[in-house]
């Protein structure tokens, strides 16, 4: 859960659990975060098993890694709440 503690960190999650497959470039026009920022906090979530990544036509596109333990409840979990952050990435057309 301490992966998740983090505001950023949270952010970017919650971007990635609902837009999926996203990558870099379009978590940085959602969030407004500094590439090293976003940078930063997908390696963490990569490193504790949330997040995987995958390149796709020359971008590294991210999803939440199914075979985690953990996704299946936060999914739920975090579908029950609103998000005010997360209504920028209503209708966002992503890039990859």
């Amino acid at each position: 859960m301490s992966a998740l503690g983090n505001k950023r960190r949270l952010l970017i999650f919650l971007i990635i659990m609902k837009l999926e497959p996203i990558c870099v470039c379009d978590i940085m026009k959602l969030t407004g975060l500094p590439q090293s920022s976003v940078s930063r906090a997908l390696s963490f979530l990569r490193l504790v098993g949330l997040v995987s990544s995958e390149r796709r036509s020359g971008k590294v596109c991210y999803s939440l890694d199914a075979s985690h333990w953990a996704i299946p409840a936060l999914k739920q979990f975090l579908d029950g709440f609103s998000i005010d952050e997360l209504e920028i990435a209503d209708g966002f057309e992503k890039s990859c």
